[in-house]
């Protein structure tokens, strides 16, 4: 797997356990984290 291919899934590893986190039900079953920043971001922080 490329470096980039592994902080993908290191970040979506990350935001998976955001679901954990304590919260009105509310808020929580409308919750997201948006990685595209990261993807899209990501030749800028190898290159």
């Amino acid at each position: 797997m490329s470096k980039g291919g592994r902080q993908v899934r290191r970040a979506s590893e990350i935001t998976a356990r955001l679901a954990d986190c304590p919260g009105p039900e509310s808020v929580r079953v409308r919750a997201m984290a948006d990685l595209r920043p990261l993807v899209d971001g990501r030749a800028d922080l190898e290159g």
